[in-house]
């Protein structure tokens, strides 16, 4: 995920810099937690970077008992959809994070503003069928990448 958020940063300094104002913002070189987590901007970059490159190219979930998802069934994707018991869903995060229905007409664009006004809420993911960007992926960055990164010192 790194390497793609260097990547995109790499071929938009105009986001890089606006990154940087936001650290030159804090006034300090030690930044603490709370401090990354109140930076606006460097985290709609990062949901950018997730949203564009996920770290897990497709998944799969398989149901544990007979349950009814709200929406994805019908003609125009409104109805409810029942899944039976052992049935295996599989879905494509690169796919449904470039759905221009969802992340506008834009969608294939690296652009961080876009998550000043988009709130992904459980509302959000199931009134659009999009059940994965906060899923099995973010979770995985979060607690592979984030969280062990928060024990380290800045290094200048």
């Amino acid at each position: 995920m790194l390497s793609y958020l260097f990547f995109e940063l790499s071929r938009r300094p105009d986001i890089a810099s606006t990154i940087r104002r936001e650290i030159d913002e804090l006034n300090r070189h030690d930044p603490t937690w709370e401090d990354l987590r109140n930076m606006k901007y460097l985290n709609w970059t990062l949901k950018e970077a997730l949203r564009l490159n996920p770290p897990v190219a497709t998944n799969q979930r398989e149901a544990v008992r007979d349950t009814v998802l709200p929406l994805g069934g019908g003609a125009d994707g409104k109805a409810p959809v029942f899944v039976k018991k052992g049935t295996q869903l599989r879905y494509i995060p690169w796919v449904m994070h470039r759905r221009k229905d969802l992340f506008g007409e834009d969608a294939e664009e690296f652009r961080p503003e876009r998550w000043e006004d988009l709130r992904v809420t459980y509302a959000f993911l199931f009134s659009s069928s999009f059940f994965s960007f906060f899923s099995f992926s973010f979770i995985l960055f979060k607690c592979c990448v984030v969280n062990p990164a928060s024990y380290y010192s800045y290094l200048p």
